[in-house]
Parts: C-alpha cells; structure tokens; sequence
C-alpha cells in the first residue's frame, strides 16, 4: 500500500489539474465564446512561431502580398475574410504574425546579448511617425473619435512606423538579403500570373466597363518595384536568370492593365529617374533633350486622345488625364469637390490637424456620397495634416527623402549589381509613389500596402547597414 501512495497522489494531483483547467476553459468560453476552447493550441502555436521569427514574419508579408483584400476583384471574395480582424480581438491575422515575430527577435536579442540594429538614416523619420501617431491619438480622442474608426486610422501608421525595425533585424546576412530578393521575385511571379489570368478570362472588379488586373495599391507597388529594379540591374550591367527577365515585360503588362491612371505616371518617372541614375553624366546630357522630346510628345499624344473615338480601354483610360475629360468624370469630380471640402478644414485646424479617427466636415457640395469617404482624402499630404498634424506631414516627407536616399546610396556603395539595380529600383519607386499619392492615399493609410513599403525600406536599410560594416571590416 505504501509503494502505490505516490503513484495514487499523482493520479489525484493530475485529476485535480486537469479539473481546474477545465474549469478555467468552461469560464473562458462563457465569456468568449467557442474561441476560449481553441486558445491553448494557439498560445502553443505562438510560442513555437516565436522561436522562429525569421519564418513568421515571411509568412505574414507574403499571406499579405498574395491574398487580395478586394471583395470585386479576383478570388478576393474568398481571401478578404483574411484581413478581418479576429474574434473578441481588435487585430488582424498579420498583425498578430508580425507581432510573434517582433516578440521572437526581442527574445533572441536578450538570449544573445547582440544589439538591436536600427534602420540607418529611417531611424529618426520613423520615431518622428511614431510620436505623431500618438498626437494623432490625443487630438481624436479629445474630438470623440469612436474607438474603432480611431484604430483603423492607427494601425497602419503603426506598422509604417515599426515594421522597417523588425525587418533591418531579421536580415542579417547578405544571403538573407538576396533571400527576400528571390522571395520577392516568386511573389511577382504569383501577383502575375494571377492579374493576366483575371484579366484573360474577365473575372475581376470592373471600373467603367473595364476589367482590372488589380485596383489595390499594393500589387501595382510590387510590379512598379520589380520592372524598376530589373531595368536598373541591367543597366548596371548585372547577370539575372532567364526567369526574371522573361518576367519582366508579363510583369509590365499586368501594371498597365491596372489601368491605375496614378501607377502609369509613376512607372513613366521612376523609369526616368533610373535612366537618369544608370547612365553617368554624358548620357545624362543626351537625356534632356531626349526628356523634351518625351514632354512633347505626351503633350501632343494626349490632345490627340482627346479627340479619338478608339474603343480600346487603355486609350479611353488615357483620354480621362485630359482636363476635359476629369470635369466629366463623377469619381474625379468628387475628388475636386473633396479637396475644397479638406483645405478648408486644414484652415480651420492647421497645426494638430482634426485627430486619427475623426471625419472632416463636408462644408461644401459633393459629386456623390462614398462610404467612409470623410475618413479619407486622396491626397496622402492632406491625409497626413488632417489626421497627424504638421509633425506628421513632416514625418512622411522624411521617410519619403529618407528612403529614397538609402537606395540611392545602396546603388552607390554596394559591389553586387543585383543589389545595386534593386537598390535604385526602390528608389525609383518611393519617387513615383510619392508622385502617385497626390491623387491617392495609400501609405500609412491601406494596411496591405503600407506593410510592403515597411518591408521595402526595412530592406533597404538592411542593405545599407550590411555594406556599411563590411567596409568597416575591411578598414580595420
């Protein structure tokens, strides 16, 4: 009986646990529903994700850069469910992803004793984002913002602001660095196969009679990138596989078809801008007249378009940048309407803005009535000052010249052409995007693009810090 004791104390020790976390769970899922029975798995699934932070943080960009968040657009009837946010949570898939993976490298840094890098030149624009945020915060909770429209408008200022720390620490290598660039390249490779195939068979959202590749930002930021980056790596005279330049002009074509009116100028800029780069100051000198011929062209290309009668979608797409045509147009309209109807609230609140969360007042007539449309504006600098005040609008100009500058420099310093072209083809990007967002607002403010452009400058800083000490290694 003695030597059965222990054996019947543990039994009794693992009843009475196994009691008292049942107990615990039945709590948990009268509060919280079905979920609280599912919460052990996940908290183990967490855990064991944050031990590989390099993985989860993969696995949340590309779940993002893969998965359309558009209900109309191909397939996104099915993958927009990804983006809501989980139950009795006020966070998203992703965030939840990118959040283990900032945990895990908080956690291998304290193990490890290593310092904690920070994004070169982004660093201080970031921080400044960052405590705009919080004034953006303060300034709409004095105005009654709600709650929810209040973290909608937060999220993806946050992101901007913290995701390019997260990813400056996970690239640690130049592997790792060439890593994401061959991820990036199969990712395209997905964004264009599936925008040809949408567009082919006619599945997808359709904007005045015409069927798009895709109207979110963050798939045309990506094919802009990637078009860019493979005519700056060539011009630098790299070496790529076959695959990724037969990708290229398929890539191209899925861009256009966006019919995105913005992205078609930023593609003509950053491919300017890079010609401008690559070519060194004697081609430069043949690139001015070269650049009024181009002017003149479009001048007289565009007047010419104002008169045709063509049928096609990319030339009645085209025709809608003449004046004429944006007069007549109803989306267009509202956006002059809308523009009058900002200023004048910026003149009312020109130095902390109205606060994140807040609608700007409709004080004058607008062509139509969008849903959630007094939450945005489509020009990202008003964005900015109405919902972060100067101090963010100063911020986002910042990153903007900061990222552009890490590029430049990258193209400049780096001994790897690839890296090189990929270096000037961001830089080219941000330039274009910049461009882009005077008709539409998009960083900080579209969760899905604003975490690529994160990923894009965390990379780029990651680029820049990694030549930065080799050069100090080589000068010891």
């Amino acid at each position: 009986m003695t030597a059965r004791a222990p054996g019947a104390v543990l039994a009794l020790g693992v009843a009475a646990l196994a009691a008292l976390l049942g107990g615990i769970l039945a709590l948990l899922a009268a509060k919280a529903g079905p979920l609280a029975l599912v919460l052990p798995g996940l908290l183990v699934a967490s855990i064991a994700l944050a031990f590989v932070p390099k993985a989860t943080a993969t696995i949340a960009v590309v779940a993002v850069a893969v998965l359309e968040a558009d209900p109309a657009g191909f397939l996104g009837g099915y993958t927009a469910r990804y983006y809501e946010t989980l139950p009795a949570l006020p966070v998203r898939p992703h965030e939840v992803l990118l959040g283990i993976a900032a945990a895990g490298v908080a956690l291998e840094r304290s193990r490890t004793r290593k310092p904690v890098a920070t994004p070169g030149a982004l660093t201080l624009p970031l921080l400044t984002l960052a405590v705009a945020a919080v004034c953006g915060v303060v300034v709409g909770r004095a105005a009654d913002a709600s709650a929810v429209d209040l973290l909608n408008g937060l999220r993806s200022v946050l992101t901007l602001a913290l995701v390019p720390f997260l990813i400056v620490n996970l690239i640690e290598t130049r592997r790792e660095l060439e890593w994401v660039l061959g991820a990036a390249v199969a990712v395209v490779a997905v964004k264009t196969a599936f925008g040809g195939f949408a567009w082919l068979i006619g599945a997808g959202r359709v904007i005045e009679g015409t069927v798009l590749t895709y109207y979110a930002p963050l798939a045309n930021l990506l094919l802009l990138a990637y078009v860019l980056g493979v005519l700056a790596a060539r011009l630098r005279g790299a070496r790529l596989p076959r695959f990724v330049l037969w990708l290229a002009p398929f890539a191209l074509a899925v861009l256009i078809l966006s019919f995105r009116r913005n992205f078609w100028i930023a593609l003509v800029l950053g491919a300017v801008l890079v010609l401008l780069v690559a070519v060194g100051a004697r081609g430069r000198l043949l690139l001015v007249p070269a650049g009024v011929l181009i002017l003149i062209s479009l001048y007289f290309g565009l007047t010419a378009l104002s008169g045709s009668q063509s049928d096609s979608p990319v030339v009645q797409r085209a025709q809608s940048l003449t004046p004429s045509k944006v007069q007549g147009n109803a989306q267009d309209r509202y956006r002059l309407d809308e523009q009058h109807n900002v200023r004048a609230e910026i003149g009312r609140h020109p130095v902390f803005g109205i606060g994140l969360g807040v609608p700007w007042a409709a004080r004058y007539p607008l062509a139509q009535a969008l849903p959630g449309g007094r939450q945005y504006t489509h020009v990202v600098v008003f964005w900015y000052w109405l919902k972060l005040g100067l101090l963010g609008v100063f911020a986002y100009l910042w990153i903007m010249v900061a990222g552009v500058r890490t590029g430049l420099r990258v193209w400049r310093t780096d001994l790897d052409p690839r890296i090189q072209g990929a270096g000037l083809g961001l830089a080219a990007a941000l330039v274009g995007l910049a461009v882009a967002e005077t008709t539409g607002s998009f960083t900080g403010v579209e969760p899905r693009e604003t975490v690529l452009l994160a990923v894009m400058l965390g990379w780029l800083a990651a680029a820049q810090r990694l030549r930065t000490a080799e050069v100090a290694g080589a000068a010891r």
